[in-house]
């Protein structure tokens, strides 16, 4: 589902250029919070909070945000740090969808 809801908004807005994808953030009113509902409904391999599923996490933290892979309840290929929100959930788009050129500017 979220790769769908990706794919859908690259090809609509940006003609199908994934490079060009931090020109959403401009060009869609509240795309953080869009993104956020859109993980929560799909339930599954993307998280914004702590559980004990196995995929992708994006957690804030006090110090930012933490995305990292867990797999049976153990954190795989360690925790990357980020202080930027739309940095933080750009990179975990890239690593949970099949987008992986999404432009990062």
């Amino acid at each position: 589902m979220l790769n769908e809801y990706i794919h859908d908004l690259v090809d609509r807005h940006l003609n199908g250029d994934p490079s060009r994808f931090s020109e959403l953030w401009d060009l869609l009113p509240n795309f953080e919070n869009k993104i956020g509902e859109e993980i929560k409904k799909q339930n599954s391999w993307v998280y914004l909070q702590k559980e004990t599923f196995d995929g992708w996490y994006l957690i804030e933290s006090s110090n930012g945000f933490e995305l990292y892979y867990q797999e049976r309840g153990l954190v795989d290929w360690g925790i990357t740090k980020f202080s930027n929100r739309r940095k933080a959930l750009t990179t975990l788009l890239q690593v949970a969808t099949d987008y992986r050129s999404l432009g990062t500017n």
